[in-house]
C-alpha cells in the first residue's frame, strides 16, 4: 500500500460520499478537513485508491505524540483500515487515534472516550409530506400545529448575523449545562462551503425576536443538525418543532435524502442526561444507527500504559 499526499478536493469529496459513513460523513469532507488543520492522504493499492485519512499531531508531555485522526480513515473496504494505519504509524507516534465505521478485531486496538456521537438518529426524507407527518409522535405534530398557529417566522441566516441568536446559544449553554466554544469557532463554521459541503444558519421568531436557531451543516444527500438553541422564556411558542419541520421540509426541496439528528442517549435510561432531547429527536420518527466509536491502534504498548495512567491522573486531579 502506498500512502501520498492528497491533492484532488473533488476527487477526495467523491471518495467520502461513496465510503464514508451515514452519519457525520461531513467531519470527512476535505472542507473540514482544511478547517482543522489536517494532514490530507491518499493510499493506494494496484493504482486504486482505496482509503483516505485526515491527520493530525497531538503533542503529550515528555516529547511524546500521537496521531489524532480528524476522522476516520475512510475505506472502500473496512478490512483495510489496518493496513492504513499502518502505513500511517511513525516512529515517533505512541498511538494512532481513530473512528471507524465498523468494530475493529485487533489487540492493538484499544478502546477510548468517544469523540463523535456513537449513537444518532435519522430521519428518511424520502416519503411526502403527509407520510413524514404520521410517522411522528403524536404530540410532535401537536407541537408543530401549535408553532404554526402562532405565526412564527423561519429565517435563513448569513455566517455575519450569528450575533442575533448567539444569545440564545449562551442561554442554552448556562441551561442545559454544556460549554460553548468560541463564537469565532462557530463563525469559521458558518463560512465553511463547498461543492457538496455547506454549514448554514436557521432561526424561528416571533414578533420580530429569535426565540430557537440552528446550524446545519449539509453533505452529500444528508443534512445534519449540528447545534441547537432556544429561549426559556418563549418554551410555550414551540419554535424548535417548527423550525426543525421547516429544515426538514427544506432538505427534501434540496433532493436531500436523510435528517440527522447528530446524537440520542445510547440507552432508553430515564436518567440519561440525554434524555430529554432524546424524546424530542426521536419524536420526528426515524431509526436508531450506532458507531463503535473512538478507538487507539497502539503503537508502542509501555509508552500507551505510561499515557493512560497520567491520562488518569489528570483527571482526578481536575
Amino acid at each position: 500500500m502506498q500512502k501520498q499526499e492528497a491533492t484532488d478536493k473533488q476527487r477526495w469529496n467523491d471518495f467520502v460520499s461513496k465510503y464514508g459513513p451515514q452519519s457525520g460523513a461531513f467531519l470527512y469532507a476535505w472542507e473540514w478537513s482544511e478547517m482543522a488543520e489536517g494532514q490530507r492522504y491518499e493510499f493506494v493499492e494496484n493504482g486504486e485508491l482505496i482509503g483516505l485519512a485526515s491527520v493530525g499531531r497531538i503533542f503529550l508531555p515528555f516529547r511524546q505524540s500521537y496521531i489524532s485522526g480528524i476522522c476516520g480513515p475512510v475505506a472502500a473496504n473496512e478490512k483495510n483500515i489496518l493496513k492504513i494505519l499502518d502505513t500511517l504509524a511513525d516512529k515517533e507516534s505512541l498511538f494512532i487515534r481513530f473512528e471507524p465505521s465498523e468494530k475493529i478485531e485487533s489487540p492493538r486496538v484499544k478502546k477510548t472516550i468517544s469523540l463523535s456521537p456513537t449513537t444518532t438518529f435519522i430521519t428518511s426524507l424520502q416519503s411526502d409530506v403527509k407520510e413524514l407527518l404520521a410517522a411522528m409522535h403524536p404530540k410532535t405534530r401537536y407541537n408543530i400545529g401549535l408553532a404554526q398557529r402562532k405565526n412564527l417566522e423561519i429565517k435563513f441566516l448569513k455566517a455575519n448575523e450569528l450575533d442575533l441568536v448567539w444569545p440564545l446559544f449562551e442561554e442554552t449553554a448556562h441551561r442545559d449545562g454544556f460549554r460553548l466554544h468560541s463564537k469565532n469557532h462557530y463563525l469559521n463554521l458558518l463560512n465553511l462551503h463547498g461543492e457538496k459541503l455547506k454549514v448554514f444558519l436557521a432561526a424561528a421568531f416571533f414578533d420580530g425576536k429569535p426565540i430557537a436557531a440552528n446550524i446545519m451543516v449539509d453533505f452529500h444527500e444528508t443534512r445534519t443538525y449540528l447545534h441547537g438553541a432556544s429561549s426559556s422564556q418563549d418554551r410555550n411558542l414551540m419554535a424548535p418543532f417548527l423550525l426543525h419541520w421547516e429544515l426538514m421540509k427544506d432538505a427534501k426541496e434540496k433532493c436531500l435524502s436523510f435528517y440527522d439528528w447528530w446524537g440520542i442517549a445510547s440507552s432508553d435510561d430515564p436518567k440519561d442526561p440525554w434524555a430529554g432531547i432524546t424524546r424530542f429527536k426521536r419524536g420526528f420518527g426515524g431509526d436508531v444507527v450506532k458507531y463503535p466509536g473512538t478507538f487507539d491502534y497502539v503503537l508502542k504498548p509501555l509508552g500507551y500504559q505510561f499515557y493512560k495512567i497520567f491520562r488518569f491522573i489528570k483527571r482526578k486531579i481536575k
